[in-house]
């Protein structure tokens, strides 16, 4: 198989290279670059979404964009990041601006003309859901990561560990919590290397998954040796690629009985060729850039210490090994990772992978536009699967 990932990605290269020498080698290598040097690596500032046109009673208004149209609650960041409030449902539209409920400012103060961006992660710690919490720190390979430990009611020997995405930090996950403490079950909400706390890569850079999985194969040790006999992994966008190579990979195939994935990237390539058309690049970049990704010269240019298998980051690559059940929560108005990768991946192994849909909910944002169903869904697959009655391979 590695040899035919080998000859695909040769002859990816190969077939771009007519555009390149029409478009003009050096433009085509310096756009492929960027693009591949972008993807891989962490920013240094989040973009922004827009600016406050002013604050009412209850209410703020936005000026217009796509981030600030979006249905449900979000976090709202303001002031360069120093200003932080808790934002709800469209009340009004103008044709520059938008209004929604203010449900809290909680750190700063909100005035007019200050930029802003919106979060999908709402929540900014466990505790807020009035849940116990214990933060605790897991020995990776590059040493160790800050994480959440959320115990159920009841002592058991079932864990959840959730895994957050690309550019996001561990309050991306926290949405999950009330669902999988419902059905009783322990929760860690990890970090891994390049985010705030946890050791950097070596190299800097993310691995789109082929590498952070290590950190996520150190948290299942670490709830092993905490009584853990069940393992439940749940990865959201980049977050869910480093679960299905977890799934792959663990030395701990015995004890992982499933896993949920929040508009994962189940498919690179799909992904890059779509944001790239997007951006109206021209044919030959997404190829080379995919190139550079995929092998050794390419990945000392865009800074990587070795190439990424690309190739084997496709849906239907993830689904043919797959052991366990595997739950797709996935918005079909997803701008960054496309609905058609989840269904294909669903598709390609209907035993073992359930697929729940939410019209128009775009990137790891259902739980904002749904939170009811966002729960159910994973409450339903729980217990339709009787993921929660598994015993491990080692019982």
């Amino acid at each position: 198989m590695a040899d035919d990932q080998a000859r695909r990605v040769t002859w990816t290269v190969l077939g771009a290279a007519a555009g390149v020498a029409m478009l003009g080698v050096g433009a085509v290598v310096a756009a492929s670059v960027a693009v591949a040097r972008k993807l891989v690596t962490p920013p240094a500032r989040a973009s922004r979404d827009g600016r406050i046109v002013d604050v009412g009673d209850g209410t703020v208004n936005l000026s217009r964009s796509v981030e600030t149209t979006l249905p449900g609650r979000y976090g709202l960041w303001a002031d360069d990041d120093r200003g932080y409030a808790k934002i709800g449902a469209v009340t009004a539209f103008r044709a520059d601006a938008v209004t929604r409920e203010l449900i809290a400012v909680e750190d700063g103060v909100l005035a007019p003309g200050q930029p802003i961006r919106i979060g999908a992660a709402y929540y900014r710690h466990p505790a807020e859901l009035g849940v116990p919490v214990e933060d605790v720190a897991v020995r990776t390979p590059g040493g160790p990561a800050p994480a959440w430990w959320i115990p159920a009611d009841e002592p058991g020997d079932r864990w959840a560990i959730l895994v957050h995405g690309r550019n996001a930090t561990r309050w991306e996950c926290i949405r999950a919590v009330p669902a999988l403490r419902a059905a009783g079950w322990q929760v860690l909400i990890v970090s891994y290397r390049n985010d705030p706390g946890a050791p950097a890569a070596p190299d800097g850079k993310y691995a789109l998954g082929d590498r952070e999985w290590e950190d996520v194969d150190a948290a299942i040790g670490f709830a092993r040796q905490r009584g853990a006999d069940r393992v439940l992994l749940m990865g959201w966008s980049m977050g869910g690629a480093t679960v299905l190579r977890t799934l792959e990979r663990t030395r701990y195939e015995d004890a992982i009985v499933g896993a949920i994935l929040d508009s994962a990237a189940v498919d690179w390539v799909e992904l890059i060729d779509g944001q790239l058309a997007a951006m109206r690049m021209p044919s030959p970049v997404p190829a080379v850039a995919k190139g550079m990704l995929a092998t050794r010269i390419g990945a000392r240019l865009v800074g990587l210490l070795g190439p990424l298998p690309i190739a084997a980051m496709r849906a239907e690559e993830h689904a043919v090994g797959l052991r366990v059940p595997v739950l797709v929560l996935q918005g079909d108005a997803d701008r960054t990772t496309p609905v058609t990768a989840a269904r294909r991946f669903a598709a390609a192994r209907p035993s073992l992978v359930s697929i729940v849909e939410f019209a128009g909910a775009d990137h790891v944002r259902l739980w904002n536009a749904d939170p009811a169903r966002y729960e159910a869904a994973i409450g339903d697959w729980l217990a339709d699967s009787g993921i929660s009655a598994v015993r491990s391979q080692r019982a």
